[in-house]
């Protein structure tokens, strides 16, 4: 659950789970990334290579990740399931 912190910059509250601030829009310098969400990036990786990522609103790695394991799958079945395998890892990382 997302908890209440100051803002670094104006004072505002800030929910743990937000980018920036409502009030000031500094950006918040880190995310709360609970296992649930890892889960529901790797569930969402498995059905769709970068769905993951996605979620985490990464959408260049999300493509990068989308196009690498669609030709992985074209040239052979086993290097498209080692990709995948490494996109639903990648989308289980906390976010940087």
């Amino acid at each position: 659950m997302a908890r209440l912190t100051k803002c670094s910059c104006c004072g505002g509250d800030v929910s743990s789970r937000a980018w920036f601030c409502p009030s000031c829009g500094h950006p918040v310098s880190s995310l709360e990334w609970t296992d649930t969400d890892k889960a529901i990036a790797a569930v969402l990786t498995v059905i769709v290579p970068g769905g993951g990522h996605v979620y985490k609103k990464q959408f260049r790695q999300a493509f990068l990740w989308f196009c690498g394991v669609l030709l992985g799958y074209a040239l052979l079945l086993v290097p498209g399931l080692v990709l995948h395998g490494f996109c639903v890892l990648s989308a289980m990382k906390a976010p940087e």
